[in-house]
């Protein structure tokens, strides 16, 4: 009974550290790439019958795109931001198209003529593997990338 018990309460305790981490609310909603043209969206684009690949969908401790997610990890973010904008260092497990791994990133959203603009810099990529848990061989080793989505109202 004893063991039982401990083993519940490591248990718990393993289980609320790896818990995921909250989104500020500036960074939530339905975005879109930023294109050339095609850049107009509503909220309501995002649900089962999805027909725009250019879409992310970010949730309090989740994103989700057209074939990939992450869980949100962990949020760091300053405390003496400008008013409009919002920074935050994300940590992400990811998966999608037959893969899992770890991003880190930088998020940046502000309002840039009446419309939010959000810019995810991803940092790096590590623990690249299978869906199945074998190590494969990482694509984006050392090279940094950035997005640009734009807010669908």
């Amino acid at each position: 009974m004893k063991r039982t018990i401990v083993t519940t309460l490591l248990l718990a305790c393993f289980l609320s550290s790896a818990a995921a981490a909250t989104l500020p609310k500036e960074f939530q909603g339905v975005w879109v790439a930023a294109r050339e043209t095609g850049n107009e969206c509503k909220k309501a684009d995002w649900g089962p019958e999805k027909t725009n690949d250019a879409l992310i969908n970010v949730t309090a401790n989740h994103t989700e795109a057209w074939e990939s997610g992450c869980d949100i990890r962990s949020v760091r973010t300053a405390s003496d931001q400008p008013p409009g904008s919002r920074t935050a260092e994300v940590s992400a497990d990811c998966g999608g198209e037959g893969f899992l791994w770890f991003s880190r990133e930088i998020w940046h959203v502000q309002n840039v003529d009446g419309r939010k603009i959000l810019t995810i810099t991803e940092l790096g990529v590590a623990n690249y593997r299978t869906d199945d848990g074998r190590k494969a061989k990482n694509p984006r080793v050392n090279e940094p990338s950035a997005g640009i989505y734009l807010e669908c109202k």
